[in-house]
């Protein structure tokens, strides 16, 4: 599969999976829909349905060997530079 038909992939099944934790919302996201009514609640719940979603992807990208992290562009870049680089922005 080439690269942008790739990501787009990836960028699909990252919105299905948010989507599907934000409705059904599990533990501990429907905890937090009914203790906090406020605006806070409702990031919260989308910040951890956010956080099972990029589980399930990683968790895919392990089965098939797919790597979904854009690291992998970098080619011959040490980490430690890229990191580097990205702090001194």
């Amino acid at each position: 599969m080439s690269k942008p038909w790739g990501f787009l992939l990836w960028s699909i099944l990252s919105l299905i999976f948010f989507r599907i934790f934000d409705i059904f919302k599990p533990y501990p996201i429907n905890l937090i829909d009914k203790k906090i009514k406020n605006g806070l609640g409702v990031i919260l719940d989308d910040i951890i349905a956010g956080i099972y979603a990029a589980l399930v992807l990683f968790v895919i990208s392990l089965y098939t060997g797919k790597t979904i992290l854009f690291f992998r562009h970098f080619g011959d870049v040490p980490i430690i530079d890229l990191l580097k680089w990205i702090t001194s922005i």
